[in-house]
């Protein structure tokens, strides 16, 4: 939200609990849209949805950043993935096991631990 918009959204609270109610005290005759509960309704209504809009954004915020952190880490996963893979076909040329058993060996290791 930009401080304009800030401002603005500030300037109808202020106006509806200030200004509004020295307008009708002031006014001896007024139709429906000088209707101080009307006009005070329909501001209370649009200030509502602007903040759950807010609300909404900030969740919508809160979820991207989980997703971003989510992808990163299939990003570390799959490298991890492929470091393995390369160590054990390294290991493989000095020895007769597949790269399957040296994954083994190696998971069997960490589940020691």
């Amino acid at each position: 939200m930009t401080n304009e918009q800030r401002e603005a959204i500030e300037f109808l609270e202020f106006y509806k609990q200030h200004c509004l109610k020295k307008e009708i005290e002031n006014m001896d005759n007024y139709e429906t849209i000088h209707d101080g509960d009307f006009v005070s309704k329909n501001l209370d209504t649009v200030l509502a949805l602007i903040k759950e809009q807010q609300e909404e954004i900030e969740g919508l915020k809160d979820k991207e950043v989980l997703i971003k952190r989510y992808f990163n880490k299939c990003d570390l996963i799959d490298k991890k993935d492929k470091q393995i893979d390369l160590m054990a076909r390294a290991f493989k040329q000095d020895d007769v096991r597949t790269v399957e058993e040296i994954k083994q060996y190696f998971a069997d290791l960490v589940e020691k631990e």
